[in-house]
């Protein structure tokens, strides 16, 4: 029988090897994130190396990031949604490092440049926040370019886009025009070169929501479990899931499309002022004001080359068919429509 004193010290003595385990468990797991973030290598013992599982760069116009995981499924599918932007070489010393650790107890854990920033269950919510971060940094870095709320394609190399603000359907008529034979450059991202009137890409994940990837003959079932899964409002939909080879190159902007969304109504394409152009893109830019009045100046040039046209949506396939119509038809005739 334990004496007195001695039963008296075994509860301290527990708490106290908890506790140590504890320690140990959070100085490991420091450690493990470490090696991670000292690019793919880090000394364990005397000379012993481990090699990241998962490691990418991508360039998302002047943003440069790296993403490491010890979790090959997390890695890739971070680079389903940013296969677009990947670069190759290695990565200079600005790059902002993302790690992805999938070895957490019933989590997963999202670390950028050192710091914690998502805790979750959910790899696909840790890597659609990754995906949401590295998007608006660069945007927020593309400061040679006005970033607009807008879709973009290109058709025959001439650049379009649809300037309008959410719930516009712009995502899903993007993918229409896509699936359709246009050339894909962004759902929500249309970069325009003020100085030159170029219209970039910036190929992207769409955002689509259920009953948009539903209008998409077969798009459903080209998703894979996790992007198609049924419990989320909206989905991030690789542009390759499209059709293949979906995605285009830097072209000169040519026709400017505003849509609106008008569920019942019939749809209607109709030949607008230009200067109701220069106004939609405006309204919708997310950088405007960065430029002031040398922005204003420099739209209302590439205005005078561009056909503009309002187009009220009710059915996504008519609305396709009177776009694609007006773009084969300006196509063949060289013509611009709008007016002052």
């Amino acid at each position: 029988m334990a004496t007195p004193a001695r039963r008296c010290r075994a509860p301290y003595l527990r708490e106290a090897v908890g506790a140590c385990t504890i320690h140990l468990w959070r100085c490991l797991r420091q450690l493990h994130q470490d090696c991670y973030s000292m690019g793919g290598d880090a000394v364990l013992g005397s000379r012993s190396r481990t090699t990241v599982p998962f490691e990418r760069t991508y360039q998302l116009c002047s943003f440069e990031c790296v993403v490491r995981s010890n979790d090959v499924s997390l890695g890739e599918l971070v680079d389903r949604f940013l296969v677009p932007f990947r670069a190759g070489g290695k990565p200079t010393t600005t790059a902002r490092t993302y790690v992805l650790d999938g070895d957490s107890p019933g989590a997963i854990s999202l670390v950028v440049d050192g710091e914690e920033i998502v805790r979750g269950g959910s790899a696909l919510e840790a890597v659609e926040y990754l995906v949401w971060e590295v998007s608006q940094r660069a945007i927020a870095s593309g400061s040679s370019h006005l970033a607009l709320h807008a879709g973009s394609l290109s058709w025959g190399g001439n650049g379009v886009v649809l300037p309008a603000p959410s719930g516009s359907g712009k995502s899903t008529l993007t993918a229409g025009l896509t699936v359709a034979g246009c050339k894909y450059l962004s759902d929500e991202v249309a970069l325009i070169d003020l100085e030159s009137g170029m219209l970039h890409p910036f190929p992207r994940a769409l955002g689509m929501s259920q009953r948009s990837i539903g209008l998409i003959p077969g798009l459903r079932e080209r998703l894979t479990p996790e992007l198609g899964a049924s419990d989320r409002v909206e989905r991030h939909v690789p542009p390759d899931a499209l059709r293949p080879s979906p995605i285009g190159k830097p072209c000169e902007l040519r026709c400017v499309i505003v849509p609106e969304h008008v569920p019942g109504a019939t749809t209607v394409l109709e030949p607008t002022r230009r200067s109701e152009a220069v106004l939609a893109m405006m309204a919708n830019a997310f950088n405007f004001a960065e430029f002031k009045g040398a922005g204003l100046v420099a739209l209302a040039a590439i205005a005078q080359h561009v056909s503009a046209y309002r187009l009220r949506m009710g059915e996504l396939s008519a609305a396709v068919d009177l776009v694609m119509e007006a773009l084969a038809e300006a196509n063949e005739n060289g013509s611009i429509s709008g007016t002052r």
